[in-house]
């Protein structure tokens, strides 16, 4: 009799923890890790790898944001415009990569958009200031320089600026290995079916700490006493297991990958402690800039170079989930060296700068970046341009 109530406890356990799993599976699918994007919105582009399909509009939904991601006629986010700039409008180009183009937040909250408001609230409409954004997630400044030549310029800028973030040196590096060159050594194209840098893939940025992959999680054991086959199983099979040991992992501090090798293909090679990488990382971005300011100088249009800091370069608690993925130090301030070695290299060639790191450090404002994602958040794309139109201000560029 003792033995058959056991038995039925047994089962009766089994069931209920069974009937619970299913719920949470169901929970964390749908409640929780939200992943959706509705829609095509990206195409392979001959010249520039590729590139968002024009007209086209897509919703996307992850557990830090639900934004709708609509382009003009020219591929670009943002409201409609012309290649003809109506009479007494003052038009500024932003080239730049996911943060131009305000991966995350509503388009009439990215940075660009609001230095076009804070620059109408100071000129008052004399000149109107036009703003477009060719921020494209995945750029940097080879396909920058590309977008620029080809298409940018048609639009007869009186100001373009370039948006500087650090995953143009690893993505400049991957881009350069498959570009097309002319006889002078100048770019021409990248081609779609070369290999695609991190940033790109699904235009989505990096992938939230909240869904690591297989390799990922098996880096680290957070369950010692299980045997790792009952683990890989449930971690290879439930997303709830994947979703539950991620967030213990997350309050212990414990990383959710490797430290990344400091190797060129790595985002963070450049604010890492060891510099001998520098040089070869600024080989492309140096050329690229300084083939976009020629090009520009040519037509007599003014050029900035404006550049912003990730989080971990702010203080030590911004993208602290984020950083896990990235076996990147929790707490930690890392070096900010490429922005003094940026400064050095615009004032050799006489562009103006616009350094954004002391703004986002001296902002009273915290939480600027989304925690697991990393791209800027409402706050920070409000930092960013109010950077921007105090720097412009100063320069006297908008006359």
């Amino acid at each position: 009799m003792k033995l058959k109530q056991i038995f039925l406890g047994l089962i009766i356990s089994f069931v209920t923890f069974s009937v619970l799993f299913v719920l949470g599976e169901f929970w964390v699918r749908n409640f929780v890790l939200i992943n959706r994007t509705t829609g095509v919105c990206e195409e392979p582009d001959p010249i520039l790898k590729a590139r968002p399909i024009a007209d086209s509009t897509c919703f996307s939904q992850t557990p830090e944001w639900k934004v709708i991601n609509s382009h003009n006629s020219f591929g670009l986010r943002g409201p409609e415009t012309t290649l003809e700039k109506p009479e007494g409008v003052y038009r500024v180009l932003f080239l730049g990569d996911s943060f131009a183009y305000g991966f995350g937040v509503e388009e009439a909250n990215s940075f660009p958009r609001l230095v076009e408001k804070g620059l109408n609230e100071v000129f008052n409409g004399q000149p109107r200031i036009e703003v477009i954004n060719a921020g494209i997630p995945g750029f940097s400044s080879i396909l920058e320089y590309l977008y620029l030549k080809n298409e940018g310029f048609k639009f007869n800028p009186d100001l373009v600026i370039l948006e500087f973030d650090l995953t143009d040196f690893s993505n400049d590096f991957t881009y350069t290995a498959d570009a097309v060159f002319d006889g002078s050594g100048i770019p021409i194209a990248v081609p779609p079916e070369s290999s695609i840098a991190a940033e790109t893939v699904a235009v989505a940025g990096p992938r939230p700490a909240s869904q690591p992959d297989a390799q990922t999680m098996q880096k680290h054991q957070l369950l010692p006493f299980v045997p790792s086959n009952i683990k890989k199983f449930f971690h290879d099979h439930s997303i709830l297991y994947r979703w539950v040991s991620t967030q213990f992992k997350v309050m212990l501090g414990q990383p959710l990958a490797d430290s990344e090798v400091e190797s060129i293909g790595s985002f963070y090679t450049i604010v890492k402690e060891d510099t001998s990488n520098d040089e070869v990382l600024w080989q492309a971005p140096r050329k690229n800039i300084a083939l976009m300011n020629d090009f520009l100088a040519e037509k007599g249009i003014p050029f900035v170079v404006s550049a912003h800091p990730q989080g971990i370069l702010v203080d030590g608690e911004e993208w602290s989930n984020g950083r896990l993925l990235h076996g990147l130090e929790q707490h930690k301030i890392y070096s900010d060296r490429y922005f003094s070695q940026m400064g050095d290299f615009l004032k050799s060639k006489s562009i103006p700068f616009i350094n954004l790191l002391p703004y986002f450090r001296q902002s009273g404002v915290r939480g600027m970046f989304f925690p697991f994602d990393g791209h800027f958040n409402e706050n920070g794309h409000k930092v960013a341009a109010e950077g921007i139109v105090a720097e412009l201000l100063k320069m006297e560029i908008i006359k």
